[in-house]
């Protein structure tokens, strides 16, 4: 049973909480707002600066040219695929690694050796250039997968899951191994059971990674039909910024407005997926990382 401190001290904390979280909640509503705001806002509207958070004179013309945008929704599907696949690798090679971490030195030999061999990678990295390299030379160069495999086994998410398990009762093992189970029985059938809620917050962590992701495409993908929707953004965005206004011709201007609002509209529906998933996933997320984190 949870005893409620109600002394002055606890009051105050709770009031101020509530109020810098709303803020924090607000602040970050309102781009997106402004975002949809845009979007559905007549050019000439947007060319003047009269929108901020109410649509004015509201048209969907730069949703009805996005659906005619076919390079939009390529790099979605690349994304959509991106996103499914490197999740799913992510989370396999996590629990592969993280579940021999989480035994102890008598059960796993050289345990602390293989461990530092990880920690090690958090705190050193040879740098872009090396890791352009290897991609190079693995022949990844210009493929699906260089956005994937680079980013295969991220250490900060197996330590998470490691210390998961960590906190689950050895009996539990112990128990299994009587009654005959293997290593990967009790894994699949007691240990990943267990860790749902830690689970369910680093699918949110590569979910998020791999669509956000912007600059592997960038780097690693020589043609644009390749690019995943952000790389794809990221040229639509950093093209209509590499002259200013006053260095295009004036038939240029209503076009560069025209664009803007479809800019809106693109970067609106690229956020609505994680908008969708991220509360589906949420419930888990603060249980995830606590237990995660207080078992060294």
């Amino acid at each position: 049973m949870v005893i409620k401190d109600n002394s002055f001290g606890s009051r105050a904390f709770d009031i101020v909480n509530t109020v810098v979280l709303t803020i924090v909640g607000v602040s970050c509503f309102l781009p997106i707002l402004h975002l949809f705001a845009v979007s559905l806002s007549n050019q000439s509207a947007v060319g003047g600066g009269l929108v901020s958070l109410w649509p004015v004179r509201p048209t969907a013309a730069s949703y009805v040219k996005l659906l005619e945008d076919t390079a939009f929704f390529r790099a979605g599907s690349i994304s959509i695929a991106r996103t499914v696949i490197g999740t799913i690798v992510n989370l396999s090679l996590i629990v592969l690694l993280a579940y021999p971490l989480a035994q102890s030195p008598k059960k796993l030999k050289y345990r602390n050796v293989l461990m530092t061999y990880v920690i090690i990678t958090m705190y050193f990295s040879a740098g872009l250039i090396p890791l352009y390299m290897v991609v190079r030379a693995t022949g990844l160069l210009n493929s699906f997968w260089s956005l994937i495999l680079p980013r295969a086994v991220p250490v900060w998410s197996v330590i998470i899951l490691m210390n998961f398990f960590r906190s689950q009762p050895e009996s539990l093992e112990e128990a299994a191994l009587i009654d005959g189970a293997t290593p990967l029985q009790i894994l699949y059938r007691i240990a990943i059971p267990i860790a749902r809620p830690a689970i369910a917050t680093l699918t949110l962590f590569a979910m998020l990674s791999h669509w956000n992701n912007w600059f592997d495409g960038l780097i690693y993908l020589n043609s644009p039909r390749l690019y995943p929707l952000q790389t794809y953004l990221y040229g639509q965005i950093a093209g209509a910024d590499t002259r200013t206004l006053l260095e295009q011709r004036a038939s240029d201007i209503a076009l560069f407005f025209s664009q803007e609002t479809l800019r809106a509209a693109q970067i609106f529906v690229a956020t609505i997926p994680i908008i969708i998933v991220y509360p589906l996933l949420q419930k888990h997320f603060v249980k995830g990382i606590v237990i995660g984190s207080v078992k060294g």
